[in-house]
């Protein structure tokens, strides 16, 4: 496995496959995706008969982006950590080429852990009619003693104890973040919490902004809070009133049909887009 030394170097990777017969990448990066984890040396790869693969570390993980002639055997090499793959595609338009490389995953002992579709809202469109439920239902939330806020980073440590309580979404669902990236993240309002009269975290909603979209990150509701309280559309209502961006994205897993009704019911459309991710443990 070699470290990518320089953006000259991962970008002269990367044009040399496009002169390639590589008929399958997962490789979403940008360059300046592939810039930031090569000035935080966290950007590997390595080549075999069936292609390059590009390991960025991700801390708790692996993600691995993939350039394979999916007609080759591709063998992948052990890690010190579990290494993920996300593959994109659109319902029932994956090719030949995707369905190869499920196979090759699967001969590497991956396991598919989850699917995802892809929701979004015109903010445009709903502004109004969410700042009204919302008012509405925090007076409701407000009489029984909790509200609603964008947290600062001394929030961090609280909401982690309720990320770890669920079981939907786990550490290899998210990118490694430095300690300032998620400082500013907090500072654009990145973080919205409900919290209790001991400033306990019971709920909280998770987003970033950048090109003109907010795009959601994840939700978590402490068990014993999550059905009578409407703690998940008071999170919605509240994202959408205090965002400037005209749209919001979102990922939502498709076995938690819960979250795909709420996504429904508040006005969300899915497209097209979904998500497989495949993790092989070290």
């Amino acid at each position: 496995m070699e470290q990518i030394s320089s953006l000259d170097d991962y970008l002269q990777r990367i044009n040399g496959l496009h002169r390639s017969k590589a008929t399958f990448t997962n490789n979403y990066m940008m360059a300046g995706d592939a810039e930031r984890l090569i000035s935080l040396g966290r950007l590997y790869c390595f080549t075999n008969e069936a292609g390059i693969v590009f390991l960025s570390d991700e801390d708790t993980h692996y993600r691995a982006s993939l350039h394979m002639d999916t007609n080759q055997s591709c063998e992948l090499p052990l890690l010190d950590k579990p290494l993920m793959i996300q593959i994109v595609y659109h319902k029932d338009k994956k090719k030949d080429n995707h369905l190869r490389i499920e196979e090759q995953l699967e001969a590497n002992e991956f396991v598919k852990q989850d699917t995802s579709v892809q929701a979004k809202l015109n903010v445009e469109e709903h502004k109004a009619e969410y700042q009204k439920n919302f008012d509405r239902l925090y007076k409701l939330v407000r009489r029984m003693g909790y509200r609603i806020k964008a947290v600062d980073f001394t929030y961090r440590d609280k909401i982690r104890e309720v990320f770890l309580q669920q079981d939907m979404m786990h550490d290899w669902h998210y990118p490694f973040q430095t300690e300032e990236e998620v400082q500013a993240q907090f500072e654009q309002d990145g973080w919205i919490c409900v919290l209790d009269q001991d400033d306990r975290v019971l709920a909280y909603h998770s987003a970033y902004e950048v090109n003109s979209c907010c795009y959601g990150m994840g939700m978590a509701i402490r068990d014993e809070y999550k059905v009578k309280y409407g703690f998940a559309p008071l999170l919605q209502y509240y994202r959408v009133c205090i965002t400037e961006q005209p749209l919001i994205y979102g990922e939502v897993l498709l076995h938690n049909t819960e979250a795909l009704a709420l996504h429904e019911k508040l006005g969300w459309k899915f497209t097209n887009k979904y998500v497989d991710r495949w993790l092989k443990n070290k």
